[in-house]
């Protein structure tokens, strides 16, 4: 089976180092508090604009998704899904209940019994409230598949992210959420790596 952790970690080593840091003036988004390389997330007077920007969640995305193409579907005939969309009901007896939509962000399928599904769920510089509400998330994600192994995957910039890493509780750790921050600075040259999860039940 598939060490996902590794993967990815392997897979960041691939990134566009130019998209990365391009991303901060052309597909950016502003954290909700922070701080980004010693400098406070207030905005410039007049201009409307913040004093640090961070890239936004679709830009890791589009860059793990590219490299999962190239390596798990051309070579190891795996399926790679971005933007899985389920359709749930709230009340499947009830024909007049509403619809939910759910988007996982990548999921890797394979037709071996062996292997797992893989859930990602991508996050990108989050704050508390944010991580928790994407961890609360991917376990209902997880939820509507057998065998699948969930995974919350938190790109960051923020310079707390490591030294202070936002985890699953222990309960959602049992039902098999498994946690991993990466920091990198803005001009993508340095990364650390945290994460938190379970192995064979431990």
């Amino acid at each position: 089976t598939y060490d996902v952790l590794r993967l990815v970690s392997d897979a960041v080593r691939y990134f566009n180092k130019d998209i990365l840091r391009n991303a901060v003036t052309r597909a950016f988004k502003t954290p909700k508090s922070g701080k980004v390389e010693g400098a406070s997330l207030q905005a410039v007077p007049r201009e409307s604009v913040y004093v640090q920007a961070v890239p936004r969640e679709s830009v890791y995305n589009a860059e793990l998704y590219r490299i999962f193409i190239r390596w798990l579907v051309d070579s190891y005939d795996m399926e790679v899904t971005g933007q899985w969309h389920v359709v749930t009901e709230s009340d499947p007896t009830d024909v007049t209940s509403k619809l939910g939509h759910e988007y996982f962000d990548i999921v890797i399928s394979t037709n071996r019994e062996i292997q797992s599904m893989i859930i990602l769920e991508l996050v990108a510089s989050g704050v508390k409230t944010e991580l928790e509400k994407h961890f609360e998330k991917a376990l209902i994600y997880g939820s509507r598949f057998d065998n699948v192994e969930i995974w919350v995957i938190h790109f960051t910039c923020l310079d707390d992210a490591i030294a202070k890493p936002i985890w699953q509780s222990n309960e959602e750790l049992r039902k098999g959420l498994n946690v991993a921050h990466f920091w990198h600075d803005l001009s993508f040259k340095q990364m650390t790596i945290c994460a938190r999860w379970l192995e064979e039940g431990r």
